[in-house]
């Protein structure tokens, strides 16, 4: 996007002239001071969060959900069987909060490991 307000592009030569590397034409001409006032002035935006959650089915072993919690959540044993204790209780309890892309690899690696051990573990993710 905006490559449609770019006409030209010059190379400019940033090799040293002094003893320090930031002592280059660009630097003492202020060639860049305008696009360094852009990006100061630019406000980073943190990414979007999603929740894991992992939702009760009465088919899948606990001691298979408390593994999955180890292994691919990277829980301790006794996060991993409070969070366990919490499906089953509760019917569904979030795992951690990701971004969007880590977020989609643990749901799929969480489900792929499930069917491979023949569970219907369920595990979603939505927005924060």
């Amino acid at each position: 996007k905006g490559l449609e307000n770019i006409d030209k592009i010059i190379n400019i030569d940033q090799s040293p002239i002094g003893r320090t590397p930031r002592s280059n034409p660009a630097t003492y001409t202020g060639a860049f001071d305008l696009i360094r006032d852009i990006f100061a002035e630019t406000k980073i935006q943190e990414p979007k969060r999603y929740k894991v959650i992992f939702f009760n089915d009465d088919y899948t072993p606990k001691d298979f959900v408390v593994d999955v919690l180890k292994k691919l959540y990277h829980k301790n044993e006794s996060e991993a069987i409070l969070i366990m204790e919490q499906v089953h209780q509760k019917g569904s309890a979030v795992v951690g909060i990701y971004t969007y892309d880590i977020a989609l690899t643990r749901v799929e690696m969480t489900i792929s490991l499930a069917r491979k051990n023949g569970f219907p573990l369920r595990c979603e993710m939505s927005e924060d």
